[in-house]
């Protein structure tokens, strides 16, 4: 084999796996904002409900399975798609506090 074809080689290899990377992301940015999408509608659809974590947390991971195809349902479980939305949830919330504590703290001022 030659240096010329070693390099070809390398360049696509490379080339697979920038395109797998940039999939990923591509992918982990919609599915969150699909998340945090889907954590709002359960917020509006459980407004009048106390105490319905469970519930929303529930109608979210359902809605979100139904995308996930048959074939890779063995991989990614009901457990997969509801850590996924815990994981969303808390930034988002945490990110609510922060703004909130800078709001606090422009009153107090």
């Amino acid at each position: 084999m030659s240096m010329e074809n070693m390099i070809q080689i390398a360049q696509i290899v490379i080339a697979i796996i920038f395109g797998g990377l940039a999939l990923y992301f591509k992918s982990k940015v919609k599915l969150t904002e699909k998340v945090s999408g889907l954590i709002a509608q359960a917020e509006d659809t459980y407004k009048s409900y106390t105490k319905a974590g469970g519930m929303k947390f529930e109608w979210v991971v359902t809605r979100l399975y139904v995308y996930v195809p048959v074939w890779l349902r063995p991989l990614i479980t009901r457990e997969v798609i509801g850590r996924i939305v815990q994981f969303v949830f808390d930034n988002v919330e945490s990110y609510a506090k922060m703004q909130l504590d800078k709001l606090t703290d422009k009153v107090a001022k």
